[in-house]
């Protein structure tokens, strides 16, 4: 159970928790789901290059390559 709450725990980022981070920032339900469903389009469309860039180049190496540049990415994200 306490592995699952921490493997979706990262899968989220960094994201604000509660609902008055969204309204100091002025983005309603709509806003952040579109966000959201923008994220998951690209990550499919990227999981398919990601593969074979796994098999060309090996999957530890893309799998740290991605996690570094997903972070960095999601970290300015949220101070943006």
């Amino acid at each position: 159970m306490s592995a699952s709450f921490i493997v979706v725990r990262i899968s989220f980022g960094i994201r604000p928790v509660c609902q008055t981070d969204y309204g100091s920032k002025r983005l309603g339900r709509e806003v952040i789901a579109t966000a959201l469903a923008v994220q998951n389009l690209c990550w499919g469309i990227v999981a398919v290059f990601a593969g074979g860039m796994a098999d060309r180049f090996g999957n530890v190496k893309v799998i740290v390559a991605g996690t570094i540049r997903y972070k960095f990415l999601t970290f300015h994200f949220a101070i943006s």
